[in-house]
């Protein structure tokens, strides 16, 4: 693993990269696969998971970046600042470094995406034209998922203070101002790449209708998506058996999808 900063404006994204065996940092490309964490997440994921992830599919011969939003892990910024804007632009600043490095063939991108990390993934497929995607637990529609999570006088506490407490940290005013920043269902339209969705019915963060929403609005628009539900993880897949199948399925799918096929 090769740690790196990539800059985003005043920023700086700590970066992880997992790279196939006996590549020094200097070729030949790889199909590269870019992981966009979620709400308060950072790039070791739940219990190392990503860890694990970027390994098995480096051993796949695919490279893999990881990073930590601005504000979130060992990244510059205030966690207080993250918005859904903000967390596009910070992947957006990751896939243009990744394309310029010799390891990453820039034509043969792909993208997974974790809870709210979902929607920087759908808002940036139709720029840079992955060939697979995968999304876990995913946010479809951030004011809906709001609306069945707020306390009643949010909102209020918010215009009081400029900021929540959530899980130990602060929530600013500008995330709640922006929830509505990306048109899933119009995004979703704009891409071509098969998609993966892992939901499960336990889900008490994000529903399993939001992962629901992704297979409908795929099939209506005639775009390929293999839904995977799972009937009792918890959001974050933490149950080692709900961990394998997740990773395992993911892993299968993305290097299918790169001709990197064989045994996980």
């Amino acid at each position: 693993m090769r740690f790196h900063w990539v800059q985003r404006g005043h920023e700086q994204l700590a970066t992880s990269v997992d790279l196939p065996a006996g590549d020094d940092g200097n070729g030949p490309a790889h199909p590269t696969v870019i992981v966009v964490h979620g709400l308060t997440g950072q790039r070791l994921g739940k219990s190392y998971h990503l860890v694990e992830f970027a390994r098995m599919l480096s051993a796949r011969g695919l490279a893999v970046v990881r990073f930590d939003q601005a504000g979130c892990g060992e990244s510059t910024g205030r966690f207080e600042e993250l918005t859904i804007p903000s967390m596009i632009a910070d992947t957006r600043a990751v896939c243009d470094w990744a394309a310029a490095q010799p390891w990453c063939d820039a034509q043969r991108l792909a993208f997974v995406g974790l809870s709210l990390g979902a929607l920087p993934v759908v808002a940036c497929e139709n720029e840079y034209g992955p060939f697979a995607s995968a999304l876990w637990a995913p946010v479809y529609d951030m004011p809906r998922v709001f609306g069945n999570t707020a306390k009643t006088g949010l909102r209020a506490i918010l215009e009081h203070q400029g900021w929540v407490p959530y899980r130990g940290v602060r929530i600013g005013k500008g995330f709640v101002d922006t929830l509505d920043a990306v048109d899933t269902g119009s995004q979703l339209a704009e891409s071509a790449a098969p998609l993966l969705v892992c939901h499960s019915r336990a889900d008490d963060v994000v529903r399993f209708e939001e992962g629901e929403s992704y297979r409908d609005r795929c099939a209506a628009i005639g775009r390929a998506c293999q839904f995977v539900e799972f009937v009792d993880a918890n959001h974050d897949f933490a149950d080692y058996a709900h961990r394998q199948k997740l990773l395992e399925t993911t892993v299968a799918f993305i290097a299918e999808r790169a001709g990197r096929s064989g045994p996980v």
